[in-house]
């Protein structure tokens, strides 16, 4: 449902918004600016995103999510703003704003906000400094989608997080706990992304004993998973590979 108030000029071809006011399932916004339809096609908007999440945004910008393949896809509440600028094909549109969130879920995973700064241009999707707030710590990253060919490129890190922060290790059921320093990067399509992970714990304990740090190198490919640690500073070494094909484990550990 939108509402706007708005002039129109036949001699340019111009529609000239001054307020819009527009509902859309659980997402409200307002916005001004103009479409032009004649020698100077294009348009020029501002809106404001009072309240919307991931999946209505997926649905409203179609232009842009309609051919694109995320490895994981996020649910989020969130506001922001945005303008709009260039033509009316994905091809010649800009697109400069920024959104904060809420309510973050991915990968079974939760997190207390979000904010990000975005950016569209030439066919690329930028998302830069990204930050995620989770418990006591802070995810940083950067993404950049090329919508020409779904290719993604994605970099950053998490610091001041402790493992019992994660819900996938707290089903692990283990004592051992520490402070968690994270670095990754990937690259990819869907199809065949590939992904690392560099993960060291330290300030660690088992139960209220002090313990030994670990460190570990996850690489995830489209068809395997590799795994190299060292545990409790070397006590333990651990390389294992799991094959998505195969359906084949090898582990070796020393220790």
């Amino acid at each position: 449902r939108v509402k706007s108030k708005f002039s129109l000029s036949l001699k340019n071809l111009q529609l000239d918004i001054d307020h819009l006011e527009g509902i859309y399932n659980q997402s409200s916004f307002k916005g001004s600016g103009f479409l032009n339809f004649g020698k100077n096609e294009g348009m020029d908007l501002k809106v404001d995103v009072e309240h919307s999440n991931f999946k209505d945004a997926r649905k409203m910008y179609a232009l842009i999510f309609k051919n694109m393949k995320l490895p994981v896809v996020p649910e989020f509440n969130y506001e922001g703003s945005y303008r709009v600028l260039g033509g009316y094909g994905i091809e010649t549109l800009k697109i400069d704003g920024n959104i904060k969130g809420t309510d973050l879920t991915v990968l079974n995973e939760e997190a207390e906000k979000i904010s990000t700064q975005f950016s569209l241009q030439n066919n690329f999707l930028n998302f830069k400094n990204i930050k995620i707030k989770k418990s006591r710590g802070e995810i940083n990253a950067n993404v950049s989608v090329n919508l020409t060919d779904n290719y993604i490129e994605l970099e950053g890190g998490a610091q001041g997080l402790r493992l019992s922060d994660l819900n996938t290790y707290q089903k692990l059921k283990l004592d051992y706990d520490g402070d968690l320093s994270i670095d990754f990067d990937g690259n990819g399509t869907t199809d065949n992304f590939s992904s690392r992970f560099k993960a060291r714990v330290y300030n660690t304990y088992i139960e209220n004993i002090p313990a030994s740090p670990s460190n570990a190198i996850f690489y995830l490919g489209p068809e395997e998973v590799i795994v190299n640690a060292n545990l409790l500073s070397g006590k333990i070494k651990l390389d294992s590979k799991l094959n998505f094909k195969s359906r084949l484990v090898s582990v070796k550990s020393v220790a």
